[in-house]
């Protein structure tokens, strides 16, 4: 089904394109016109904006959350920098009353008047409650649930010339790639039913841009999000992957992207006996090689050791104690539900298999192991988030030890640590340019206009690397005549995005950099 019938009246605007005229106010309407969008006087419309995430997290502890994000005079702060748009974060909930339906209306008071345009995005869509949840792609009335509710935003707000369109659906990444593509065109398809008006924001099957695709529509503005090198922009931040994300890191410069296994601890002391209580063990003493520059708890066990339990621990390094994350195993992953936060396993040979398990030394839970014939491995390591390792250099010594229970073991236990060296690459304004190449090439090509929705960084531990990084991604998205929204507006605490943080404590240099961008220096 094509839906370019419906827009053949805007699309006569595009006869009319003048570049930078200023935006009226109230905005007038928004279509796309090629590369370019541009309102109902034929004026070309860059959108540099805000994401107000509106709390979107807490609304099933706190359904008032939504409403003390952000008040009139918050809009009026940001009209004041410049700002010209927000993208709205919704979340599906919200529209079983009819909150969400507030909530919108709320900020077309305030921005309408003020001439600031509003993307509505669906940041949390069925039947999920966080923005990573993905039960959509395994439910069919899931999808057809998000359809009809997309159907239902775009009868009521149809006719508003102050919201710039919508972004269908926060970072979809779907098993197969192909889902969202249909998925994308079941909810287009329900909009347009009910309003040819408004302009699709429709983002890549993957958050970061990779296998964008060209839809049926003309009024299409085509979007992704931009958070690399991603040690930089989530430095400190304790969820990707389940592992906090190292701070040490210094824009522009050398960032760490990746580890590169050498080599593991072969000559730890083994448990080769059975014991049905907790027992204490230790690995020996370790000394660390050359050409090794991090090293990864490991736990293994080969042979026939029937089932095995870890718990409790622990690394000496020189002598001092190390933090080990989640050393008692207690967290729980709230990505791979049932598993323990910040632990892997990997089946080396034979039926091995990683359980977690409740019988524990200390805490809630333990890392278990079953099977014979084979080998087994719990290992902290996981791409560059490299919070669980250590930073090491040759000759120093090193200790791993915990509990360890074994009732059935006729094979080996070890406690020990995996090798580790760091791959890097020097970042700096060139390198992001060269980063987002391929995606502004293939929009150019496509003549299309492309929006960053996302983009911004943690404070981590060195908050100028941070302003030098969000100015120099403003400085990209403006150069090649991109349309952006930083993200966010707030946050409740004060290692976050927010330019605001603790709720009420402005980031005033990044204000000042924002503000420089939105009115192009």
């Amino acid at each position: 089904m094509g839906f370019s019938m419906h827009l053949l009246p805007l699309l006569t605007l595009c006869m009319l394109v003048q570049i930078d005229a200023d935006i009226p106010t109230p905005p007038a309407k928004l279509i796309v016109c090629g590369s370019s969008i541009v309102n109902e006087e034929g004026n070309e419309v860059m959108l540099r904006g805000m994401n107000m995430d509106c709390y979107y997290y807490l609304y099933d502890s706190d359904p008032e959350a939504p409403f003390d994000y952000a008040s009139e005079e918050d809009i009026e702060y940001l009209a004041g920098i410049g700002c010209n748009s927000l993208r709205l974060c919704l979340n599906w909930k919200m529209f079983e009353t009819d909150a969400g339906f507030r909530l919108i209306d709320d900020y077309l008071s305030w921005c309408e008047p003020l001439g600031i345009y509003i993307i509505l995005d669906m940041h949390i869509v069925p039947p999920g409650s966080r923005a990573s949840d993905r039960g959509i792609w395994s439910s069919a009335d899931a999808r057809d649930q998000l359809c009809e509710l997309w159907r239902s935003i775009a009868l009521r707000y149809a006719d508003l010339a102050c919201i710039a369109g919508y972004d269908l659906f926060n970072e979809p990444s779907p098993p197969e790639a192909q889902q969202w593509w249909d998925l994308s065109h079941c909810i287009a398809g329900a909009i347009r039913e009910v309003d040819s008006n408004h302009i699709l924001f429709i983002e890549s099957s993957s958050w970061n841009g990779a296998g964008l695709r060209l839809i049926d529509d003309p009024n299409v503005v085509y979007s992704f999000h931009s958070y690399e090198p991603f040690v930089v922009s989530h430095a400190t931040a304790s969820w990707p992957g389940d592992s906090p994300v190292p701070d040490a890191y210094s824009y522009p410069g050398a960032v760490l992207t990746g580890m590169q296994w050498v080599g593991w601890s072969s000559g730890v002391t083994r448990l080769n006996r059975s014991t049905s209580d907790w027992i204490y063990w230790e690995s020996g003493v370790i000394t660390v090689p050359r050409g090794v520059e991090w090293v990864s708890i490991k736990v293994q066990a080969s042979g026939d050791v029937g089932s095995v339990l870890f718990d409790g621990l622990q690394l000496l390094q020189n002598g001092t104690e190390q933090e080990v994350v989640n050393r008692d195993i207690e967290e729980i992953s709230y990505r791979r539900p049932g598993q323990p936060s910040s632990w892997y396993f990997y089946r080396d040979s034979g039926d091995f298999e990683g359980t977690f398990s409740d019988d524990s030394f200390t805490g809630t839970g333990s890392l278990g192991i079953t099977g014979s014939g084979g080998s087994g491995s719990w290992i902290q390591t996981r791409s560059f988030y490299t919070g669980p390792l250590f930073q090491v250099k040759p000759g120093d010594a090193l200790e791993v030890s915990g509990m360890i229970k074994a009732p059935e073991n006729m094979g080996e236990i070890m406690l020990g640590l995996d090798y580790l060296r760091g791959n890097y690459e020097n970042y700096d304004l060139n390198r992001l340019r060269d980063g987002i190449q391929d995606i502004i090439d293939w929009a150019r090509s496509s003549n299309v206009p492309l929006y960053i929705g996302e983009f911004g960084a943690l404070p981590g531990s060195d908050p100028q690397s941070r302003y030098n990084f969000v100015t120099d991604w403003l400085r990209v998205m403006n150069d090649e005549g991109l349309h952006w929204a930083f993200w966010t507006y707030r946050n409740p605490d004060e290692q976050a995005f927010g330019l605001w943080y603790h709720h009420s404590v402005l980031d005033s240099r990044l204000a000042d950099i924002l503000s420089a961008a939105y009115g192009v220096y």
